[in-house]
């Protein structure tokens, strides 16, 4: 099953995904620890202050086509004058900076929540920074790389061994390309 974790895993790195969804277990890299729970008890802070214009759901478990995802908070916000609502996914960084990767992690949450409802899901929001500003994502736009990427790491959970490591550019000695700030004149 493709996994909230083991899709960023993969953002990460190929091998990390592979070795995480074997449940080999190395040495604890510390700083990501760490953001794990910067993010966690940003999460929690953050969900206490969030406009009470629609109701929030936490904790909610979607599984659809061998992909899960507990979705820490979704958010249910009123169309209009309709007694119909949209869910919104909610995603929570810590950090000042969105990612890229925390753009896919919010749209995988809605692709998975999409599929498992049967509903068309257009947004997810990521709660980020020291403001708790919200950033809406349009989530059409990202389907389709993160339809890949978990057909991909479906392929890679397929095979019994690790993927192939690519030996970088300076392992394999081809010219690195340097720049450097020329040294102010006084």
């Amino acid at each position: 099953m493709v996994t909230p974790r083991l899709f960023e895993a993969y953002l990460a790195c190929r091998t990390k995904c592979f070795l995480r969804s074997t449940g080999a277990v190395g040495d604890e890299n510390s700083f990501a620890a760490w953001t794990e729970r910067m993010n966690e008890s940003y999460g929690r802070v953050a969900i206490q202050k969030l406009p009470s214009d629609g109701k929030v759901v936490l904790d909610h478990l979607c599984q659809s086509e061998n992909s899960g995802v507990e979705i820490y908070a979704l958010q249910t916000v009123g169309r209009g004058k309709t007694p119909q609502s949209k869910l919104i996914p909610l995603r929570f960084v810590a950090s000042n900076k969105v990612s890229r990767s925390d753009r896919l992690m919010a749209a995988f949450d809605a692709l998975i929540i999409s599929k498992a409802l049967r509903i068309r899901i257009d947004v997810a929001k990521i709660i980020y920074g020291d403001k708790r500003s919200a950033l809406s994502i349009k989530t059409k736009m990202l389907f389709r790389e993160v339809s890949k990427v978990i057909d991909d790491i479906r392929n890679l959970l397929s095979n019994s061994s690790p993927p192939t490591l690519v030996p970088s550019a300076v392992t394999q000695n081809r010219p690195m390309k340097v720049t450097s700030k020329p040294a102010n004149d006084r």
